[in-house]
């Protein structure tokens, strides 16, 4: 289950044992009773920047504070050789006690949670549970100016199993008690009202069955609930609600539903922006955990539909929605954490605003800490801005470092306005132990904090702006420049491992293809799935897929099946209809146990329209490579039935017949690889990987060859573009104006000498001589490529690299003017999961198509939107 952060319970309590029931007059303290209210002799020198409220011993439960514009309330009960009793101590606006703490009467040994809530400018609400046996019961009381409005503690329910959250709101009629309460797998929201004296007025009611989380909000003389509904048929999932109730605290309407398909985790956040209701929340979506967020009216009606406010390329979970501050009304805090890798030196989480169109703002704060623990996750709204807990590392001059407590305050523009730990003389100057429940009141911002003595002094500690300690845990984010991802979505997600993918656009419909990995003559033969194509009888191999795609990067409808009999080493290969909106695939299957190429046509419904095979070889087949020309393709593929893997190439026309003979058009001591292919009105030049028998195994060349694209002649001799003593890995070929770009990378390690070191470079090359006119590198200290892919227009070229860096994926935008030698590069971000090998990306105009793991270990195929241009 879910608690929202103000349900904190902090570690002073450490003593469990059971205690009946029972309830009291509240007293005043006596000399021999009262916690004490001193600490170890102060400093002379009183900094005003924090106030003792007590000293107390290990076992003490609380302090719990709350916290109004007036002032604020904290509740603590400090062990009893004969019987606890639970204190208050009323506050003042600094920060400072009102007068002695206040006895309310006996208290657990032990308690699930306990919280205080400020009801109305001076009143607060203490509300905790005494567990017996097996059930908890529920009580407290309303408390103003240290004196508890009712002559007793009042004992609010007795439940059938465990109360694991309460909270409460004041309206013109009543105070509305809400609590969630469990036994075994059931879980009630349930509602009393309260008199003016904190007691109830009649029966309990339930409101909801099924709750996994929740959270409230005050609206207009009301309250507001965000829910998140448990499913039966999914355990870990449920769907977000909302239920608003009016001053006597009865439901408005119906629970409004605000997410349909039972994919939210359990965790929401919820807040007033204004005269709206903004809701948060973490969602799974194919294999993506991401952010999502809605918005309402106080009637509880949906205004803003779900959406993705803030965009990652790593999976995300919700941290903490807070409430806007009264500078901004209408702009929320999120915070949320990306996901790491287990190797990831640190974690970090992401603070931007979210406005009450559920839209964040582009800059933003990070703050990284340690992967062991977690920073204290407790938020606060100021009048102009946000404060919240960290852990961090500071260092004396001697340069002894310690991890100790540090407060950040935000402005509600997001500068930063403090960040540094608290040092009081209250504490000897000493940093805290613990800090805990940051709120603010209308004077000034405070927290909670424990000294290291026996018994510990607590003091309430000022959160001043203007103290900023030099650190390196908090990061101001501004706007991206770009190039920048603009929106990140999972396509697919397979059970079976990906082995090559191409996409191809024809119309205004973008095709995405792929091919699945199999490993022949390993494993039990499955047999085809229902209306799989070809003969249900023969086993499969891979599976080939083709889904369509709109122009927003929706899918349209499902993946067509091509074939469930694939080859996974032949790869696969896309090419728009040079006049039709339908694309042409190119891959490799078996037909009568021997490797050949198939062509297959796939109409802008989705259906196959034509499919034939093309080659009748009796060696192996891979690297398919296809372009459009004339009315039909150019088709291209490294074959092995001299021996070696050479390349060859045949034209067909719209109905996918040869139009001439097979042409051989590569033959070297060596194999050819990363074949592709690119048209230049009559001319076609195939770009590949050529090694030679003089080159050690795994070593090739980026190598050229210009043919007449009607007769598929060679013109001239191939021409290598460059050597490498370094394993190179070729991107597509592209058209840049009226040159050739091609790009690839050099493998190699990161420790390594000048020459071993890896890099990818792009070079302009003329297409008449097949010379390179101006070539581009992209080197980085300690980056070793894993993938690349390259495209061009007109007038530039822009890219993505991919490279290995502490535990993630390093995400490279490149951008690059081809007859310039100078290559610009922008961290688009990092990918928190795994890739699949290295797989390099597909590039369609501003998307790019990219491999992954999901969630749960299985591979997915995302399709990635950039902004490559102001």
């Amino acid at each position: 289950m879910q608690s929202r952060s103000f349900l904190y319970v902090a570690p002073i309590a450490l003593v469990v044992c059971s205690l009946s029931c029972g309830g009291s007059a509240p007293s005043r303290l006596s000399p021999s009773s009262a916690p004490a209210a001193t600490a170890p002799t102060p400093d002379a020198h009183d900094d005003g920047l924090a106030s003792l409220i007590t000293s107390v011993p290990e076992g003490t439960l609380g302090p719990y504070v709350g916290y109004g514009p007036k002032g604020a309330l904290a509740l603590f009960s400090p062990p009893h050789e004969s019987q606890r009793r639970w204190w208050v101590q009323a506050l003042d606006e600094q920060g400072k006690p009102k007068a002695e703490p206040f006895g309310l009467g006996p208290s657990p040994d032990d308690v699930p949670f306990a919280t205080v809530r400020p009801i109305g400018e001076d009143v607060f609400g203490a509300i905790w549970v005494r567990r017996i046996h097996h059930t908890d019961v529920l009580e407290g009381a309303l408390v103003k100016n240290n004196s508890m409005l009712s002559d007793n503690i009042t004992t609010f329910t007795q439940a059938r199993g465990k109360v694991i959250w309460a909270d409460a709101v004041a309206t013109s009629k009543a105070t509305i008690l809400l609590w969630v309460e469990q036994q075994g797998e059931e879980t009630q929201l349930q509602r009393l009202l309260l008199n003016p004296k904190g007691e109830p007025i009649g029966q309990s009611e339930v409101l909801q069955r099924n709750v996994r989380a929740w959270d409230t909000v005050a609206i207009d003389d009301g309250m507001a609930v965000a829910l998140v509904i448990g499913l039966e048929e999914k355990k870990n999932l449920g769907s977000v609600a909302l239920l608003t109730l009016d001053a006597a605290g009865h439901p408005k309407g119906a629970v409004t539903p605000i997410s349909h398909d039972g994919s939210a985790r359990f965790d929401i956040g919820l807040v007033r922006a204004g005269q709206r209701l903004l809701l948060a929340w973490t969602e799974v979506r194919q294999a993506d955990s991401v952010i999502r967020a809605a918005v309402a009216n106080f009637e509880g009606r949906l205004l803003v539909e779900p959406r993705t406010p803030r965009q990652s390329l790593g999976g995300q979970a919700l941290v903490a929605l807070v409430a806007p501050a009264a500078s901004k009304p209408n702009q929320a805090l999120l915070v949320f954490e990306e996901f790491p890798s287990s190797n990831q030196p640190q974690r970090e989480l992401r603070m931007t605003t979210l406005s009450d169109e559920a839209i964040a703002s582009s800059e933003g704060v990070r703050l990284a800490f340690s992967p062991v623990g977690q920073p204290n996750g407790e938020y606060a709204t100021s009048s102009d801005g946000f404060v919240f807990l960290t852990r961090a590392q500071a260092c004396a001059k001697n340069g002894a470092c310690d991890d100790i407590p540090w407060y950040v305050r935000l402005s509600s523009s997001l500068t930063i306005d403090a960040a540094a730990p608290v040092v009081v003389s209250a504490l000897h100057y000493e940093p805290p132990v613990l800090m805990w429940s940051p709120g603010c009141t209308s004077m000034t911002c405070l927290a909670l904090a424990a000294g290291g003595q026996d018994p510990t002094p607590i003091v309430m500690a000022k959160l001043p702006k203007g103290a900023l300690q030099p650190n390196t845990f908090l990061v101001r984010e501004p706007a991206p420049k770009p190039p920048f991802v603009e929106r990140s979505q999972t396509l697919l997600t397979s059970i079976e491992p990906l082995s090559a993918f191409d996409a191809a656009t024809a119309g205004s419909t973008t095709y995405v293809g792929w091919v699945t990995h199999f490993v022949e003559g390993q494993g039990i033969p499955q047999q085809a799935p229902r209306q799989a194509p070809g003969n249900p009888n023969k086993p499969t191999a891979a599976h080939l897929l083709v889904q369509r795609i709109d122009p927003s990067g929706m899918p349209l409808e499902g993946p067509t099946t091509v074939s469930v009999r694939a080859m996974s080493r032949g790869g696969i290969a896309l090419a728009p209809h040079p006049t039709a909106q339908e694309v042409c695939v190119a891959w490799t299957a078996r037909d009568a146990g021997t490797p050949q190429v198939f062509l297959t046509r796939i109409g802008a419904d989705g259906k196959t329209k034509l499919q034939r095979m093309i080659t009748h070889g009796k060696g192996d087949v891979s690297d398919v490579a296809i372009a459009a020309h004339g009315d039909g393709w150019i088709v291209a593929w490294v074959d092995w039935r001299d021996g070696q893997g050479n390349v060859y190439a045949a034209r067909v026309g719209a109905s996918l017949i040869k139009l001439g003979p097979e042409k051989l058009i590569s033959r070297a001591a060596g194999d050819a690889s990363d074949l592709s292919l690119a048209v230049m009105g009559d001319l076609v030049f195939m770009a590949y990987g050529s090694s030679r028998a003089d080159i050690p195994n795994g070593i090739s060349n980026p190598t050229i060859r210009k043919l007449n694209a009607k007769t598929l002649e060679p013109i001239g001799e191939e021409q290598i573009i460059d050597s490498s003593a370094l394993p190179v890995h070729l991107s597509k070929l592209s058209v840049s104006g009226h040159d050739l770009v091609l790009a690839w990378m050099a493998q190699g390690s990161p420790d390594c000498e000048a020459a071993s070191c890896a890099f990818a470079r792009a070079s302009r090359i003329d297409p008449d001589t097949l010379r390179v006119l101006t070539t581009a590198d992209f080197r980085k200290s300690g980056t070793t490529p894993a993938s690349l892919s390259l495209r061009c227009d007109e007038q530039r070229c822009q890219g993505v690299l991919l490279a290995p860096h502490a535990g993630k994926l390093d995400l490279f935008g490149l951008t690059w003017v081809p007859t310039s030698t100078a290559m610009q590069r922008n961290e688009l971000g990092s990918i928190t999961s795994p890739s699949v090998g290295a797989l390099p990306p597909a590039m369609v105009g501003d998307a790019l198509f990219l491999a992954d793991q999901g969630l749960e270990g299985q591979d997915r195929l995302r399709r990635i939107q950039v902004r490559w241009t102001p």
